[in-house]
């Protein structure tokens, strides 16, 4: 009975190891050549939070010269004297939400009700996370696959450490998975920065923003409402320096476990709608939000399994299938990890997921205590 209950439990992450090998297979296959649409007119959006000088790396790597084409907007979410100095040496527009916080769905809702004619003005609008840059020349390369209501662009993460084997496992998610979603007829992960929305979808989808992962709440609300989301084509990326110290990257994770909870327990009906527009897709997106993160399901299913060997006298045959299947999934999974990150990184990045899960109550807690707007 115990290992049944414990089975049950782990049965999300084998069924999302399933379907990675599933996206595996299919992003080799040849996608054929999409159509495109014209995009005249960008709307850039940085949310900033206290960043101060880091706001000028990122305004850097904008065209000086666009002019209407691309208008840009500094949202700046609370106080911040020098990222307002900074953004003031370029052409840009300066928004500013008082007070600041709690969240950046929470910025970018603000937006939305104040600038609402701003954002329709535009033709897409365009997020980028502080510290992210465009490629080199990138709203004339950039390509806007038709039909889309949204794109997300291709992410180079930068880093050292634990860093760096999160930019490799990030890029192995948009290379093989996302690809193989879009082979499939599926829709792909937004990924908060270098994420394009067509403004009605966009007035629309952060109206009702409300966790701490709005990137994956994002993705899921629009896919509930039948929105198409693909990977923008043409030689474009965004540059996306992910944090290198292991302290940082696990308060990072522990926010997008404790966002992932309230995303849970917020949003079953758009769950639920999803699996009943598009039952397939809709269920693999259910295994993803409770089968990762992968380095910690990957423990808890060999855990599963050795608790089930342990049992096996009693359970019989049933049990030592039940263990094989375990051991399999948590192997195909644990070799992923090192094509995308190496044996170092995997390893750095497994350490980072672990202090995450010790001080995911306190980003909880610190969420729930949160004052909001």
């Amino acid at each position: 009975m115990i290992a049944r209950l414990l089975f049950a439990l782990a049965a999300p992450s084998v069924l999302d190891s399933v379907i990675r090998v599933l996206l595996f297979c299919f992003s080799s296959r040849d996608h054929g050549h999409d159509d495109f649409e014209p995009v005249d007119r960008w709307l850039v959006v940085i949310p900033a939070r206290d960043e101060g000088e880091n706001l000028d790396t990122t305004l850097r790597s904008l065209p000086p010269d666009a002019g209407q084409r691309v208008r840009v907007v500094v949202l700046l979410d609370g106080p911040d004297a020098v990222g307002e100095r900074v953004a003031g040496r370029y052409p840009v527009i300066i928004r500013q939400k008082l007070p600041g916080g709690p969240t950046k769905a929470s910025a970018l809702r603000w937006l939305a009700e104040n600038d609402r004619q701003l954002i329709s003005d535009s033709d897409a609008v365009l997020l980028l996370d502080v510290g992210s840059t465009l490629s080199e020349h990138f709203f004339d390369r950039i390509l806007w696959p038709a039909g889309a209501d949204g794109v997300q662009t291709y992410l180079r993460g930068r880093g050292t450490g634990v860093g760096r084997a999160a930019a490799r496992s990030e890029q192995f998610a948009q290379v093989v998975e996302d690809r193989g979603r879009e082979r499939l007829g599926w829709n792909i992960r937004l990924r908060g920065t270098g994420t394009a929305l067509r403004p009605d979808r966009f007035l629309k989808t952060v109206a009702a923003l409300s966790t701490q992962v709005e990137d994956l709440e994002a993705s899921l609300l629009l896919s509930a409402d039948g929105a198409r989301l693909k990977m923008a084509a043409g030689d474009v990326w965004v540059a996306d320096e992910k944090p290198g110290d292991v302290s940082r990257a696990s308060s990072q994770r522990a926010r997008w476990l404790a966002g992932k909870l309230e995303l849970a327990v917020r949003h079953i009906p758009s769950m639920y709608r999803l699996i009943v527009r598009a039952p397939l897709e809709g269920v693999a997106f259910v295994a993803e939000m409770f089968g990762r993160p992968l380095v910690l399901s990957v423990m808890f299913r060999l855990v599963v399994a050795a608790v089930v060997v342990m049992k096996a006298p009693r359970s019989g045959y049933e049990g030592r299938i039940l263990a094989a299947i375990l051991l399999a999934s948590a192997s195909v999974d644990i070799g992923l990890q090192i094509v995308r990150s190496g044996f170092g990184g995997a390893l750095e990045l497994g350490g980072s997921w672990l202090r995450a899960l010790l001080l995911t109550p306190r980003a909880l807690l610190s969420w729930m205590r949160a004052r909001r707007p």
